[in-house]
Parts: structure tokens; C-alpha cells; sequence
């Protein structure tokens, strides 16, 4: 049950970062406003590209691994399954962790990509 919910939270990661306008709701205050660098967010969409959304702006301005990851949908998918299921089941398999992440983490990785861009095409 606990993996169930676990795979949920990742879903709901990716819909609100990758599809949803976080960063616009987080950077109401100054301090966000300057870490999330909005200014400057708020400049490229005008001047360069009108449709961009705040992650294929970090990976524009900041070409890196680091923003490619949180740009791409597939790949946060993969890293962010990889690694709270690798703490999941460290905390709740600790005799056999390992074996239960080799097994458990395909079919994890699938279906939360499966179902985050399903939920996707629907909105």
C-alpha cells in the first residue's frame, strides 16, 4: 500500500512541476523571487519564446545535466522513481532491499510514466 502511495507522490511531483505552474505560485515573495530567478524567467518569455515553461527555460538558460533532468519528463520520471524507491525500500526491505528494487523498480518507473503522461494528454 505504502508503494502505491509512494508512486502517487511521484505523479504528483511530476503534474506540478512539469505540467503545472509551481514556480509562479512559489515566487510571490521576494525571496523566492530572486532563488527562482523570476525576473529573468519573466524576460525570456517576452522576448524569446513566449510558451516556454519554467523547466525548458532552466535547461535554455543553464544548459546542464541537472536542468536537462528537471526539463525532461522521462528522465525526472526515471531519477525520482530510482531514488525514493531506493529509500522505500531501504526503510521497509532492509534484509532484501536490493533484490526488491530490481524487481519492483521497472514496473514502478512504467507505470508512473505511463499514468504522468496519460494524466497529461488529459489535461
Amino acid at each position: 500500500m505504502e508503494l502505491i502511495a509512494l508512486n502517487f507522490y511521484i505523479i504528483f511531483l511530476l503534474i506540478i512541476w512539469i505540467d503545472g505552474d509551481i514556480t509562479n505560485i512559489l515566487s510571490k515573495t521576494n525571496i523566492t523571487r530572486k532563488l527562482f530567478k523570476r525576473d529573468a524567467y519573466k524576460k525570456y518569455v517576452e522576448d524569446v519564446d513566449t510558451c516556454a515553461t519554467y523547466p525548458c527555460y532552466l535547461y535554455d538558460v543553464y544548459p546542464s545535466f541537472i536542468t536537462k533532468v528537471l526539463s525532461c519528463s522521462i528522465c525526472l520520471t526515471f531519477w525520482l522513481t530510482l531514488i525514493l524507491n531506493t529509500i522505500f525500500f531501504y526503510k521497509f526491505y532492509s534484509n532484501n532491499w536490493l533484490i526488491e528494487l530490481i524487481i519492483w523498480f521497472p514496473i514502478c518507473y512504467f507505470v508512473n510514466l505511463f499514468l504522468h503522461l496519460t494524466i497529461k494528454k488529459l489535461l
